[in-house]
């Protein structure tokens, strides 16, 4: 990046843009290191936290079926649920329509223009019928589950 090999593009079952410190919570959480370091190296009094200024998440808890259904089914509701991978995906295979010289500036783009998305730690799943290995599955990808 930011000029993704475009074959690697075309192979990918899904293709998103290197987001990291560019979702909402990275930057928050990035304004919140600044803040803390120079805080501490004016010897200051902390008077500002990120929790204050982060919008409550769109879904903070969700209530999916589980029993009966494969993990990778579960797994893919509750991922699109918070976040539309499907339209990263389909946003980033947009660069394999431009010409090379054009593809740095359109993916650094779509990194900067991200929407905002919470992420998944901010939402707890509670799971009906759900096997212990698919709890541990949504609590690798970042999500409180049980």
């Amino acid at each position: 990046e930011p000029n993704p090999d475009p074959s690697l593009v075309e192979r990918s079952a899904i293709a998103t843009p290197h987001i990291a410190g560019y979702g909402y919570d990275g930057k928050v959480r990035g304004t919140q290191m600044i803040y803390d370091a120079a805080r501490k190296f004016f010897r200051r009094k902390s008077t500002w936290r990120m929790d204050d200024v982060l919008p409550p998440p769109p879904y903070p808890a969700l209530e999916i079926k589980a029993r009966g259904r494969e993990d990778e089914d579960v797994i893919r509701d509750a991922v699109l649920t918070v976040c539309d991978i499907e339209a990263d995906d389909a946003a980033t295979r947009k660069i394999l329509q431009l010409p090379e010289e054009d593809r740095g500036a359109f993916f650094d783009k779509l990194r900067k223009n991200y929407p905002v998305r919470r992420e998944f730690h901010n939402t707890k799943i509670t799971l009906k019928g759900a096997r212990a290995r698919l709890v541990k599955k949504l609590a690798e990808l970042g999500f409180k589950a049980g």
